[in-house]
């Protein structure tokens, strides 16, 4: 472009040269003519042909002088045009091209121009664009570098929730398990007690039935003495199932322990969890009063049903010691029914405390419910935390993609 601005400004000068010294010779030449004229008409006798070599002579020196003067004035226009002109035009355009064409733009140079006119004007502006643009690119390749920074940080810490995923469905599997035993082991429980209430009820309708044939059969004695063994049969029954009880006791107490260090352990769990699991820690300490209140009561049971098998062996005892002392059972008689009293009292409180361990039992499976159900709550967080970490990690690799992108691209340029 800009040789052919110098071609065109050469062509320009050149037909104004051609159209002056056209003008001159046309001039001159009118200049001769008419002079020819009035030689002609005045007579003057003077040799044509030598006046004629002379003008022409004149002529030619005065063209080549204007032309001189138009070439020389033509190069002091080139010099001027090309030094303020043609020269910024030409850094501007090989700054343009080093820009967009070469591989790596060096937006550290700058064109020089110290005249205000708009060559200088266009350089100055176009300087602080470069200057701009060098700016905008520093700063994207500072918020680049953090953002590579943070993306890999970030890339780190979802390859270490990975690595955890395997615990995680291991804990959740593990938690489900025991909430499933735990249920079940309730659910045994509480059919065990309602065995072992019945079995009460049962006793305690036997020994009313026994005081009252005692107080009506006083005179029977005799028959009564016929009926001891199987008064001692039932007695020992009575302490078979005092002995059950025990056992069931202890079966609960276990469960209440199981319980206490699963409630712990739930507890230590949500403490990991941190604030999604606070409502969790909530529960399993809710559950760990409730064990530590059937341990308690267990106790006190176990207490009771120790006083009832050594009353019941109280009875056996007697029973046996009525049958070598049979001529004394009239005596005895008040006496037994005391102790019978005793022992149906007994069995009411036993009755009444197995009613309340069920209730207990009851609640405890409730809570377990209420447990399992959070469990599975729990599961479901878990679930989505990982379907968000797998897009996180998605998220992740595309924010390295495009980063290591813009890396590419801002690595052309040279600030």
């Amino acid at each position: 472009m800009f040789k052919n601005i110098k071609a065109n400004l050469a062509v320009y000068i050149s037909l104004a040269s051609l159209l002056v010294v056209g003008v001159v010779y046309f001039s001159l030449h009118a200049s001769y003519e008419r002079l020819t004229t009035r030689q002609s008409i005045a007579f003057i006798k003077f040799d044509l042909s030598n006046i004629r070599d002379q003008i022409l002579t004149h002529t030619l020196r005065t063209l080549g002088f204007i032309l001189a003067i138009l070439a020389f004035i033509g190069f002091v226009l080139l010099f001027i045009f090309e030094k303020n002109l043609f020269g910024p035009l030409a850094r501007l355009k090989r700054m343009a091209s080093t820009l967009t064409q070469s591989k790596k733009a060096d937006l550290t140079q700058r064109l020089e121009s110290k005249r205000l006119d708009e060559v200088g004007s266009t350089a100055h502006f176009f300087n602080l664009f470069i200057q701009k643009l060098q700016d905008i690119i520093k700063i994207s390749k500072t918020i680049l570098s953090s953002n590579m920074a943070t993306s890999g940080a970030i890339e780190e810490a979802t390859k270490t929730l990975k690595s955890t995923e395997s615990n995680e469905d291991q804990i959740i599997k593990t938690m489900r398990s025991l909430s499933h035993d735990v249920d079940l082991n309730a659910t045994t429980t509480l059919q065990l007690l309602q065995l072992a209430t019945d079995k009460i009820k049962k006793a305690d309708a036997s020994m009313l039935t026994f005081s009252q044939s005692i107080s009506q059969h006083v005179q029977l004695a005799l028959d009564a003495a016929k009926n001891q063994d199987s008064i001692a049969k039932e007695a020992k029954e009575l302490t078979h199932s005092a002995a059950e009880i025990k056992n069931v006791l202890s079966i609960i107490e276990e469960i209440a322990n199981q319980t206490n260090l699963l409630a712990l352990n739930a507890a230590i769990e949500a403490a990991r969890a941190g604030e999604h699991g606070r409502g969790f820690a909530v529960v399993a300490d809710e559950v760990r009063n409730l064990a530590s209140k059937t341990q308690k009561s267990l106790a006190e049971i176990t207490s009771m049903v120790n006083v009832i098998t050594q009353s019941i062996g109280d009875i056996g005892l007697k029973i046996q010691n009525m049958a070598l002392e049979s001529e004394d059972l009239s005596k005895q008689t008040s006496e037994l029914n005391t102790h019978i009293k005793a022992v149906q009292d007994d069995l009411s409180i036993s009755n009444k405390t197995a009613g309340e361990a069920i209730s207990s039992n009851e609640q405890i499976g409730r809570q377990i419910k209420e447990m399992a159900t959070a469990t599975q709550n729990l599961v479901d967080m878990f679930s989505q935390i990982k379907q968000q970490r797998l897009n996180l990690e998605k998220n992740i690799q595309e924010m390295l993609e495009h980063n290591s992108h813009l890396n590419q691209e801002f690595s052309k340029f040279e600030v």
